[in-house]
């Protein structure tokens, strides 16, 4: 996906993101989505055990 579509989809969300470059080192974005409460009675997108979504914190460079 391009930069602009994933920043559309933020801010669609009432999220942002903030990017820090280092020259000859890459970039880091950081995306921030705002914590809404669980509704009741509504079934969780993903329960918790083997299928649920993992913590990522790795990074990209060039």
């Amino acid at each position: 996906m391009g930069l602009s579509i994933v920043h559309g989809i933020i801010e669609n969300h009432s999220g942002f993101i903030t990017v820090d470059s280092v020259v000859e080192q890459g970039s880091t974005f950081q995306i921030y989505l705002p914590i809404i409460e669980k509704a009741e009675n509504k079934p969780e997108l993903f329960p918790a055990g083997k299928n649920s979504p993992k913590k990522r914190t790795d990074s990209v460079c060039r």
